[in-house]
């Protein structure tokens, strides 16, 4: 009994198996089945992809420097900049705050005379956080008074993110070079002339398709 009860639990597993494997058959199978591979969705969307990415991260990737050289500051950035944190009165009092004697803007001694032995206590204003102080005080009304002061800082940002854009461009870059074995092309720059390839083009391939790709930037 219990060997006819093992095997029918053998067979309805067997079962479930073959019937999900049956499903993911006709579910995912549609694609392929009385056509190729090369005209299923997956393909598509692949060589879509490495189509669109060949040219700005191998072939013809815009420099970095000039890049950042066409970078341009409007007068609503620097508005923008100057109010990111409150306006002048409230930039300044937070500052000002940031520096109360808790946070250690002055320090306490304590003194003893040694003929009357009285003892008198003085606050002194640290030097290097007054100093500190004065000078994010300083930078902050320069940002609402100076707005070539203030362009130069949001260039900075702006730089930045090119830098960070950049390095994301050269993971990805990487990534697509590890696909690029599995393309094999053949391309020229109709405006200099100059050809870029990968692999032998007159091989026998599997799949094959002419592309007109812009390398403007």
């Amino acid at each position: 009994m219990k060997h006819a009860i093992g095997r029918n639990i053998l067979l309805s597993a067997l079962a479930v198996i073959t019937v999900l494997g049956l499903f993911t058959l006709i579910g995912q199978g549609r694609q392929f089945i009385g056509t190729s591979y090369f005209d299923s969705d997956d393909f598509e969307w692949q060589f879509d992809e490495f189509e669109e990415s060949i040219v700005p991260l191998v072939l013809a990737p815009p420099d970095k420097e000039e890049v950042k050289k066409k970078i341009t500051v409007t007068p609503e950035e620097i508005e923008e900049y100057r109010y990111r944190y409150g306006d002048l009165q409230s930039q300044l009092d937070s500052i000002r705050n940031q520096y109360q004697s808790e946070t250690g803007e002055v320090t306490t001694e304590t003194a003893t005379d040694a003929a009357t032995e009285e003892t008198t206590t003085v606050e002194t204003p640290d030097a290097a956080l007054l100093a500190e102080r004065d000078k994010k005080l300083a930078d902050i009304t320069k940002n609402f008074t100076d707005d070539s002061y203030v362009e130069k800082k949001i260039r900075a940002e702006k730089e930045a993110e090119v830098d960070s854009y950049y390095k994301a461009v050269e993971h990805a870059k990487n990534d697509l070079l590890s696909q690029q074995e599995d393309f094999i092309y053949d391309l020229k720059n109709v405006e200099t002339g100059e050809r870029f390839t990968n692999g032998e083009i007159s091989a026998k391939n599997a799949f094959k398709k002419n592309i007109l790709v812009n390398t403007a930037i």
